[in-house]
């Protein structure tokens, strides 16, 4: 076993020096994707909120000019078709969160991993 030679220093096991790093940088991944994965989830209820809003005032619309309460069956393809560009929709919203988020971290001086800590 190997110990300090002097009493100031400190005595690390190289196994669990690695350890350490290995936890340190694990939590910061962690945390970063955390935050990731929020923004992203509170941008989809933000893009669906704006989506339904203007479904509801589409709707209002065709009312006003249909002259009335007459409503029009929606038909399981049309519902199918919409829920399809919904979906298509969400995932193109997605990548560009994503492309977003990792130019801004490119900017803010983060490496491609988006930690700071240099290899």
């Amino acid at each position: 076993m190997l110990y300090p030679k002097s009493e100031n220093s400190v005595f690390y096991n190289p196994v669990q020096v690695q350890n350490r790093d290995l936890s340190v940088l694990t939590i910061g991944m962690y945390a970063e994707r955390r935050m990731e994965r929020m923004w992203v989830v509170k941008k989809r209820k933000e893009v669906r909120k704006e989506m339904m809003q203007n479904q509801e005032e589409e709707g209002e619309k065709k009312k006003k000019e249909g002259g009335g309460d007459k409503k029009k069956k929606e038909t399981k393809e049309e519902r199918k078709a919409k829920i399809a560009q919904f979906e298509k929709d969400l995932e193109a919203l997605e990548k560009d969160l994503e492309a977003q988020v990792l130019k801004e971290g490119q900017r803010d001086g983060f490496g491609d991993d988006g930690h700071g800590i240099e290899r």
